[in-house]
């Protein structure tokens, strides 16, 4: 891979803020105020220090303000924003500098990686302050961002692109050197890691690893296990590069050797996936997919689903999801991964899956590896 990093513009930026500001003059909005630890910020300040801000001030009109909780900023690089407030932790400081951007119309408040108000104290407290000073005029704002983002900009396609490669290039070392009965999910972790940074990871990265017989399906960390012989484990990459991270997640034959079992549970896979790939099209909803998928499982008798896929770009899912009320419209340059599970009422069987990016004409795979025929050669010669 290319070890030239590759930057966004300005004229990135100055795309990504006046499709911000359509949306927030649309509802009326004068100032956002977009929390910390949130994709959100990323998104206008192209940053990959998240963790040393806190907030970012972003008016309709003017330019944006970052604002720190007590840290020296002449340390940090941003290309984007050059307006620091540095304070002291009473968030009334906040809105203060909000009101600088209010003409009495709304304020857009995002509350934090979707996961809604008083996920952690600071947050909360930030809440009530901000209601406080703008009462009925505060609004939650976070489905603005989310409508913009969900459509990947070209250059946010070559972030994609490159990540994907990073999947590429992690899958195919795991498969040639980490399957083995006796391997250590550390051992796979630590390879996957090297690869991962080596190739421009930029710490926003997802590795997960569960191991099982014929396949215990859940999310967890490596935590000091060895794969089993006669057994499969399910391996998900999402590196991320520039902040945006594709997505690829198999279920593998520990020493390359499927069991019937989990060829019979992968053929059912292969069923409902490309079932669902034929969905998967520019004017359906995210429910339409869904649905065609849940057909083949009520066919086969598996249970229900809360969802089979979801988008991908800066952070995960980029709120909506392949489900069967998620009524999102599907519009082209949008990035998807597509996972159905196929399990038993023991919860074993497959959880595999692959991105894409929505074309008007069809599926763009990303990355040059085409995982379709991977898995039918695992079904057939393995």
């Amino acid at each position: 891979m290319e070890k030239e990093h590759f930057y966004f513009s300005l004229d990135e930026r100055d795309r990504r803020w006046k499709e911000i500001r359509e949306e927030m003059a649309k509802a009326e909005i004068d100032v956002m105020v977009i929390q910390g630890y949130e994709p959100s910020v990323r998104y206008i300040a192209n940053t990959n220090w998240v963790i040393e801000m806190e907030h970012v001030i972003f008016p309709l009109a003017g330019d944006p303000v970052i604002i720190l909780h007590g840290k020296d900023w002449k340390h940090i690089n941003c290309d984007w924003i050059k307006n620091f407030e540095l304070i002291d932790g009473t968030d009334d400081q906040i809105a203060r500098i909000a009101k600088k951007f209010y003409n009495g119309n709304n304020v857009g408040y995002l509350r934090g990686s979707g996961q809604g108000v008083g996920n952690n104290y600071l947050q909360h407290h930030l809440y009530i302050q901000m209601q406080t000073a703008f009462q009925e005029k505060l609004i939650f704002a976070d489905h603005l961002f989310v409508k913009v983002m969900q459509v990947a900009s070209p250059e946010e396609q070559e972030c994609l692109r490159r990540s994907a490669v990073i999947c590429d290039m992690a899958l195919h070392h795991v498969l040639e050197s980490c399957t083995n009965a006796g391997t250590l999910d550390y051992a796979i972790c630590a390879d996957v890691m090297k690869i991962y940074y080596d190739n421009g990871n930029d710490g926003h990265q997802m590795l997960w690893i569960e191991p099982g017989a014929d396949d215990n399906i859940g999310y967890g960390r490596p935590y000091g296990k060895r794969l089993a012989k006669g057994s499969s484990f399910v391996i998900e990459f999402a590196p991320g590069y520039n902040g945006y991270e594709s997505e690829i997640v198999f279920s593998l034959p520990v020493d390359n050797k499927m069991s019937d079992f989990l060829r019979e549970k992968y053929k059912i896979w292969q069923e409902a996936f490309y079932i669902g790939k034929e969905k998967l099209v520019v004017g359906n909803r995210a429910c339409d997919v869904a649905h065609a998928i849940q057909n083949v499982y009520e066919k086969y008798g598996i249970g229900f689903r809360p969802d089979y896929g979801h988008g991908v770009g800066i952070g995960c899912c980029m709120g909506w999801g392949i489900s069967t009320f998620d009524k999102t419209e599907l519009r082209p340059n949008m990035p998807v991964v597509l996972h159905p599970k196929i399990t038993d009422s023991n919860n074993q069987g497959v959880f595999s899956g692959m991105h894409y990016i929505l074309k008007e004409d069809g599926l763009e795979r990303i990355g040059g590896y085409n995982y379709e025929e991977f898995v039918d050669k695992m079904i057939k010669e393995w």
